[in-house]
């Protein structure tokens, strides 16, 4: 690799400085400086009494080469129904009391895959008295009707869909089997891949090894991935395998944080 080298070199007997430019390799010693010293034009300093400073330079970065992009879903692409007033459909009257009645790990196990909806009927609550409160139908119910887009996500998609270059589109999400319906609904194959649900394949974020699953399944390295999601827990477990990432946090930002890694992006009509 070539390097720009910018050469100092003060005189102690003037009062002038003069700077050279050198191409050199890494590996080239200072001892090489000094032969191409000598063999300047520079005759009014004497080089055993100079200071040699060397600064390195370098040239504009360039953005990293990302052919994989991969997505969360809930409050990232999608709003999650879970935080618009779920709580009342399973009749408590604050959030705060509906949390503190489950049992976390049951709707856990359920996006790992280990459970089926009747099993989570049963478990979902620590209090067992509370089990007839959990209506399945009128809980899809009042999914389907909160699952929408996140504002301008979709648009956002779509210019990635339509960008230059081939960049592979996929959702990396924790979510139970009920992801189905939100496919249904908003038909988000339309711009990536399910492929890597927890669900389907028993892991979750921000567990390293869904994130080293996804990129073996793909054959790519984690350098040449970008992952968006709306939690800091993730996208620093992402990070840690050598993934990059982006903290998501509404649509104009994400549009922002995109021109990084796709110059093009700039001119897209997301």
């Amino acid at each position: 690799m070539i390097k720009s080298v910018l050469l100092y070199l003060t005189c102690t007997f003037c009062p002038c400085s003069y700077s050279f430019q050198f191409g050199f390799q890494l590996k080239t010693t200072l001892l090489n400086f000094a032969h191409c010293y000598r063999k300047s034009r520079i005759t009014s300093c004497y080089f055993k009494k100079a200071k040699v400073r060397v600064r390195m330079s370098r040239g504009p970065s360039q953005p990293p080469d990302i052919s994989v992009v991969f997505f969360d879903v809930m409050d990232t692409l999608v709003k999650d129904p879970f935080h618009q007033g779920m709580h009342r459909v399973f009749g408590f009257d604050s959030f705060d009391e509906f949390v503190s009645a489950t049992d976390h790990q049951t709707w856990l196990n359920f996006e790992l895959g280990r459970l089926n909806e009747e099993e989570v009927a049963r478990q979902f609550f620590k209090n067992p008295s509370y089990t007839t409160q959990f209506d399945w139908k009128r809980l899809k119910a009042f999914l389907w009707e909160h699952y929408i887009w996140m504002d301008g996500i979709e648009m956002i998609l779509k210019a990635l869909q339509e960008g230059e270059g081939t960049i592979q589109l996929h959702v990396l999400s924790n979510y139970p089997p009920l992801y189905r319906m939100i496919e249904e609904k908003l038909e988000l194959s339309k711009y990536l891949q399910w492929s890597f649900v927890s669900c389907d394949i028993g892991f979750r974020k921000p567990d390293w090894k869904i994130f080293q699953f996804a990129v073996n399944t793909l054959g790519v390295s984690p350098q040449h991935c970008l992952f968006v999601d709306d939690r800091k827990v993730n996208c620093d477990a992402a990070k840690q395998l050598g993934f990059h990432t982006i903290h998501f946090q509404d649509s104009q930002k994400l549009k922002n944080q995109l021109t990084t890694y796709f110059q093009w992006f700039k001119c897209s009509k997301a």
